[in-house]
């Protein structure tokens, strides 16, 4: 459930999803996306599981307690999950509903870096929770398109495409924090909970150039908190299953972090802009650029005439 996990076809390497996405799972691991997957969703609970590759995320579910059903696209890589689950279903969420062959109501339903493979995840969102049983969860988890090293790249003026990360080939949508809630918001789901897989500026294999050299630009964009946010993992629920408003939406967006640093770094860019601007027009004014004016118009006269005096 890395943020390269596609949910259509082979990736562009032509090799299957068996071969690009088997990873180990680990329960306890820090700061990743399955172990705080596994922890959202705990043991004894039935589990849709809505992209489930080759069934990496599945036995590890297994191991804990659940028992599972899943969801693939990939033929060969729904057949070695089908080891661990007990029954795989092989469709394109894209042009197939859920709904129309399965029919169990489930406890959870996880969708690990699935939505932003799809050309409507709206609509593959609302489709499958038509399989969530009242009280259950959603749990998914999703890129930030936010992050620091992507806006430093499109501050380059670039948008490269790679193998995986971010900025995978195969993702047909991008998402923010606040994107994120919408789409839930629009499902009528609020996130309860929330975890954040962060990687440092320059630590997610997008290559970043002069930009990332500034300290008044990365302290800029390291005012926001989510500026190293490599993906966002939530645990959303029906608004309906609450008696009253969620007023502790985990999406919410904070503030920005602004800082003296921060504050020093600007004033210190309009400064550098204030003096650049001065010594301009000194210079525009000083008696030596009036005297290379007046020379440079006389050199101009004097070729005219020449060029007159040859022409007779």
């Amino acid at each position: 459930m890395s943020a390269e996990r596609p949910d259509r076809g082979l990736p562009a390497t032509g090799r299957s999803v068996t071969e690009r996405y088997q990873v180990s799972v680990d329960p306890l691991a820090d700061n990743d996306p399955y172990a705080f997957s596994l922890a959202f969703i705990g043991s004894g609970r039935r589990v849709l599981e809505v992209g489930c590759a080759s069934g990496h995320m599945t036995a590890a579910l297994v191991a804990a307690g659940n028992s599972v059903v899943g969801v693939e696209v990939d033929p060969d890589a729904a057949a070695e999950a089908a080891n661990a689950a007990e029954r795989v279903h092989v469709l394109d969420l894209d042009i197939e509903s859920i709904s129309a062959v399965e029919h169990e109501l489930f406890d959870v339903v996880l969708a690990g870096d699935v939505l932003e493979h799809l050309r409507n995840p709206a609509a593959a969102l609302d489709d499958v929770l038509t399989r969530l049983r009242p009280g259950g969860d959603l749990i998914l988890s999703i890129p930030n398109v936010t992050h620091a090293d992507v806006r430093l790249h499109l501050l380059e003026g670039r948008f490269d495409y790679a193998e995986s990360g971010l900025l995978d080939r195969t993702h047909l949508r991008w998402f923010t924090r606040a994107s994120l809630r919408r789409l839930l918001a629009n499902a009528g789901m609020v996130a309860v909970d929330l975890r954040r897989v962060t990687r440092p500026l320059g630590a997610t294999h997008i290559e970043v150039g002069p930009a990332g050299e500034s300290a008044a630009i990365t302290n800029f964009i390291r005012s926001d908190p989510d500026h190293d946010t490599f993906q966002f993992v939530v645990r959303a629920q029906r608004l309906t299953d609450h008696e009253g408003p969620i007023d502790n939406d985990v999406l919410a967006s904070p503030p920005p972090r602004w800082d003296l640093q921060v504050d020093r770094d600007v004033e210190e860019l309009h400064e550098y802009a204030r003096n650049l601007r001065s010594a301009l027009d000194e210079r525009e004014n000083s008696r030596l650029a009036r005297v290379q004016r007046a020379c440079h118009q006389s050199l101009a006269t004097v070729r005219r005439r020449l060029s007159r005096n040859a022409s007779r």
